[in-house]
């Protein structure tokens, strides 16, 4: 028997499943971020092979005996950056077949169970990412938080920061942001935003944070923060207009895959973009994910060997290969507050 690992690596965490050749999960396990453009390339080469070594131990395996290792990475669209990433699994130790997707990709296909379909992901950053009926492939948005990445939650919340600013100098609308914002940080002045978000330990997840404060404030009336929210609706729904209007899809229903905080945090705020963008585009399929982006990774390197695999048996694998991860953590929770 052979032994796949699937990964899921971006700016958050990096998530990682260890299956066999027979279509099957055995494990699962999860550690720190791993973009080498956020946090270095020693500390993501740390946990590759954290989590790498991790799964081995989930199944009594040396890395040595490993069929396939499926990557799905962010910032790997570069030849330049495919070259760094291979030569840090190289220095891990790593022998067997690699295969190194966006992790955007694999995010859509485990969200479809397949290559195709389309997937708008609004997390700490944003990207709209489609595989059409004849693989052809598509992106728009995904350019980082500096120059990009709109409808985001760090879009949101530099937006939601920048209202108070502006509020306070007289510049711009009164805002229920302003002490909810303040509040959150534990700070009593606008003045004292500048050292949060000027400071050498706050990073663009911290900042991010702040998008859940702006998405509540528009739900309950905040003007500046309800079009805020709009802005973001709006430029998340122009990322699928474009991503559409570039495949081809045989006159089928387009299958669109939501996923990411600013979706996963709040029903409302979901809805409202559900309820724009289906007058927007009338031919839409929308719905959750079917999986995570390294489940994605498992199917694509799954594939890649010829191996079948059945969508419905693989949800009550993965069910059970969580639960039992999470029963054990529970357990040794309890063992270490019992001694």
């Amino acid at each position: 028997m052979g032994y796949i690992i699937g990964i899921d690596g971006g700016g958050t965490k990096t998530l990682g499943y260890i299956g066999d050749t027979d279509g099957n999960i055995l494990g699962v396990f999860s550690s720190g971020a791993a973009n080498y453009f956020s946090i270095g390339i020693d500390k993501v080469k740390a946990n590759l092979e954290h989590v790498i070594q991790s799964l081995c131990k989930k199944v009594q395996i040396d890395k040595k005996d490993l069929t396939l290792i499926s990557l799905g990475l962010a910032g790997v669209d570069r030849e330049q950056d495919r070259k760094i990433i291979m030569n840090m699994i190289s220095q891990i130790g790593i022998n067997c077949k690699i295969i190194l997707n966006n992790d955007a990709k694999t995010a859509l296909v485990g969200a479809h169970g397949q290559e195709k379909g389309i997937i708008l992901i609004s997390g700490t950053g944003s990207i709209c990412y489609g595989i059409d009926s004849n693989g052809r492939i598509k992106r728009a948005g995904g350019w980082g938080h500096i120059i990009d990445d709109e409808g985001s939650a760090y879009d949101i919340a530099i937006k939601g920061l920048k209202s108070v600013i502006k509020a306070f100098d007289g510049r711009g609308q009164k805002t229920l942001l302003k002490e909810k914002i303040l509040k959150y940080l534990h700070l009593y002045s606008v003045e004292e935003l500048i050292q949060f978000i000027y400071s050498k330990e706050t990073t663009k997840d911290h900042i991010a944070k702040i998008a859940p404060i702006v998405m509540q404030s528009s739900v309950e009336g905040d003007n500046v923060s309800k079009h805020i929210m709009n802005e973001a609706i709006q430029s998340l729904i122009d990322m699928v207009i474009v991503v559409i209007n570039d495949l081809d899809f045989n006159e089928e229903r387009v299958e669109l895959a939501l996923t990411g905080g600013v979706f996963n945090n709040s029903e409302i705020i979901k809805q409202q973009f559900i309820d724009k963008v289906t007058v927007q585009l009338q031919n839409l399929n929308l719905h959750r994910p079917l999986f995570d982006g390294a489940v994605g990774s498992m199917l694509i390197g799954w594939r890649s060997l010829n191996i079948n695999y059945d969508i419905k048996r693989l949800k009550e694998n993965l069910k059970e290969v969580v639960d039992y991860e999470q029963r054990s953590i529970n357990e040794n929770k309890a063992g270490v507050q019992d001694f």
